[in-house]
């Protein structure tokens, strides 16, 4: 793809954020299918992410553009074999994403407050500064307040919290 760093610098500098900032959420933009992409190479790519302190992903696949230097090369890949691909990265990310949540199982988290989930309820939804979307009681009036939470139970996609006192 013409990327000028290699994987070790890449995975270097993934490892070094982490350890620097030990609860931040780091994400990564992947693309699957790119012309030549084996499974050799989708494998170690799988692996990287794998063994990467990542939070989530976002995948994508490789959209052929008329004109561009990568519709010029050889050995495209199938859209089935674009989609399994994405497929198992998604994955991947779904849990790395729930093994990061729960790290924070019984901790505190300050939550800027977005608005209501839903106006029926008495949930508000909000976002940590490590990008943790959170679900808590709350009336409305709440918007913009910086609260902070106890973290109580936690998937895939959030956490839910109640206020601390």
């Amino acid at each position: 793809m013409g990327r000028h760093y290699t994987r070790s610098y890449y995975a270097e500098r993934i490892e070094r954020i982490s350890r620097l900032i030990p609860d931040c959420a780091i994400g990564a933009d992947v693309m699957v299918g790119f012309p030549g992409e084996g499974e050799e190479e989708f494998s170690n790519c799988l692996s990287l992410l794998t063994d990467l302190p990542v939070t989530y992903l976002h995948v994508f696949s490789f959209s052929l553009r008329s004109g561009t230097p990568a519709a010029r090369l050889k050995d495209h890949q199938t859209n089935k074999t674009k989609k399994e691909r994405a497929h198992r990265l998604i994955q991947l990310s779904q849990e790395k994403r729930l093994a990061f949540h729960q790290r924070f199982l019984g901790r505190s988290l300050e939550v800027l407050v977005e608005g209501r989930r839903d106006p029926a309820s008495n949930l508000c939804v909000g976002l940590s500064d490590n990008y943790i979307k959170t679900l808590l009681p709350g009336e409305e009036g709440m918007e913009n307040e910086l609260l902070p939470v106890f973290v109580e139970r936690a998937r895939e996609d959030l956490v839910f919290a109640e206020r601390e006192e």
